[in-house]
């Protein structure tokens, strides 16, 4: 495989998957800080990543690639593990008068 290829085949790669990556970060446009992880970054986001998009994606090389990996491989860089939402344990609510708050702190810290 010359050089030529070898890009080719790399920008496929990446091609084929910001689709997904994208999907797994769409909820940054409600929640533009961690927190957004919490509605998808788990393992039932990746699930659901994998009825969108199909269970696996072909390369034109024939390469094929599950799309559970490629899930899991995006939620355990974000900082999560796969079986868990990211930043699920950073976030707790509060009840007070006017409703209820999200904090970004551990809940031993609760007043």
């Amino acid at each position: 495989m010359n050089n030529q290829q070898k890009t080719r085949t790399f920008v496929e790669k990446l091609a084929t998957r910001l689709p997904i990556h994208e999907w797994f970060d769409e909820s940054k446009r409600i929640v533009a800080d961690f927190r957004h992880r919490v509605l998808r970054h788990h393992a039932e986001g990746i699930f659901l990543a994998a009825t969108i998009f199909g269970p696996t994606i072909t390369l034109s090389t024939g390469t094929v690639i599950p799309t559970r990996g490629i899930g899991e491989q995006h939620v355990s860089q974000a900082g999560g593990r796969p079986g868990r939402a990211c930043g699920s344990s950073a976030i707790y609510e509060q009840q007070t008068d006017v409703g209820t708050r999200l904090h970004t702190a551990n809940r031993s810290s609760v007043p």
